[in-house]
């Protein structure tokens, strides 16, 4: 079902709110944004689905705005779910930092920083970094834009963040590298089913 909402987002903090068709987020995109805001020991913000979105970013309510059609394609490359958990881990880096009611503050620190925070969730969960970065080169390209650093330095970030965390490592030695994707995805799955941490970790056998 479709509503309307009128809203502002991050991005045109100094525009004119604009009027955005929302819908209500599939389930497993749900499951993946409790996951990662446990992650950061956040409070599950609102999620939606908007077409108007080019990614994901977040509005001056702090929710959550993707577009499907995005996080479908990030499924179909990544049926691990990791680049899913690692652009919600960008956006939930902005809501930890409260960059929306920061609009003094340069906003290419506001990514770099919010990159560091997804950096620091791949790190964590021993998950290599390299499919991010690539879709970091995509979408933000060499010279970047008004919001968006260069690339290189995004990528420099996101680095930083995961060599700062590695050390936390919550994966077993034996299942890390390309493993844990399947380890974390299934538990986002498993959450759909009810299925804790530790019932789905058994079930893998880890």
């Amino acid at each position: 079902m479709r509503f309307a909402c009128r809203c502002t987002t991050r991005h045109s903090l100094h525009g004119a709110p604009a009027v955005r068709l929302l819908r209500c987020p599939e389930a497993y995109v749900v499951e993946a944004l409790r996951f990662v805001a446990r992650f950061f020991g956040l409070a599950v913000p609102r999620i939606y689905a908007c077409d108007d979105v080019a990614n994901a970013e977040v509005n001056q309510e702090n929710d959550i705005l993707y577009n499907p059609a995005f996080f479908g394609t990030l499924r179909r490359l990544d049926p691990t779910f990791m680049l899913i958990l690692a652009v919600l881990a960008h956006e939930l880096g902005h809501i930890k930092h409260d960059h929306v009611h920061k609009s003094w503050q340069d906003p290419h620190d506001q990514e770099l920083q919010a990159d560091r925070e997804a950096g620091c969730f791949l790190g964590t969960y021993c998950s290599a970094a390299v499919q991010f970065e690539a879709l970091l080169w995509q979408y933000t390209g060499e010279f970047g834009t008004e919001r968006h650093p260069p690339a290189g330095k995004r990528i420099e970030a996101v680095r930083e963040g995961w060599t700062q965390c590695a050390g936390r490592c919550e994966v077993p030695a034996e299942n890390r590298g390309a493993g844990v994707g399947k380890v974390v995805g299934a538990v986002v799955v498993g959450g759909l089913f009810g299925l804790t941490v530790a019932a789905v970790a058994k079930a893998l056998g880890l």
